[in-house]
């Protein structure tokens, strides 16, 4: 089975380094990581484990992301769970860190049985026990959200939004167009 990891600037490493533990233990796992071209990639602040799904291709799908982007997922009409894990047909997406081993191992059963991906789990010893209860912003205080919403958005919280709402209107601008399109295609019924 061919695996691909796609990497880009500044990516975060454990989103890659956690599934490719997993996965690439896979009886016949063929791991390939894709980047725009050939030159390095440096690694941190925001990698994604195969993206085989654009926001585009998530139109009636059900998805889940980093609760600090989960806001911006929904902007482009997509539904937003808050579970750890979601399957949506072929689609399956984690939320965040942690979660991206939990995807693995949930598609490691899926893909070769739980036996195997108890194994597995053993293999790379995951057996959370965090230090802190604040995991989710349901469980952490307010401070912590504050401090971690300035972590995730940096010294230039506003050019941040900036970028994503671009991308977010830019999407919604690409729906708008390939349903006129296709309303402008289809024959006229009457």
């Amino acid at each position: 089975m061919r695996i691909a990891y796609v990497l880009y600037p500044d990516f975060t490493a454990l989103d890659l380094v956690g599934p490719y533990e997993i996965i690439s233990r896979w009886p016949g796992a063929d791991v390939h990581f894709v980047a725009s071209s050939l030159e390095p990639v440096r690694a941190d602040i925001g990698l994604t484990v195969v993206p085989t799904d654009t926001p585009a291709t998530l139109e009636g799908k059900a998805t889940t992301t980093h609760w600090g982007f989960r806001d911006n997922i929904r902007a482009f009409g997509v539904e937003v769970s808050e579970d750890r894990v979601v399957w949506a047909g072929t689609h399956i997406s984690g939320a965040g860190v942690a979660a991206g081993i939990d995807m693995a191992l949930a598609l490691t059963e899926r893909v070769h049985g739980r036996e195997f991906a108890e194994a597995l789990q053993l293999v790379i010893e995951y057996d959370p026990q965090p230090p802190f209860d604040s995991g989710s912003p349901d469980k952490a205080g307010p401070r912590a959200r504050r401090l971690a919403w300035r972590m995730l958005l940096g010294d230039r919280p506003v050019q941040a939004v900036t970028q994503m709402t671009r991308q977010i209107v830019g999407t919604r601008i690409g729906r708008a167009r390939r349903r006129l399109t296709a309303r402008h295609a289809s024959p006229a019924s009457g």
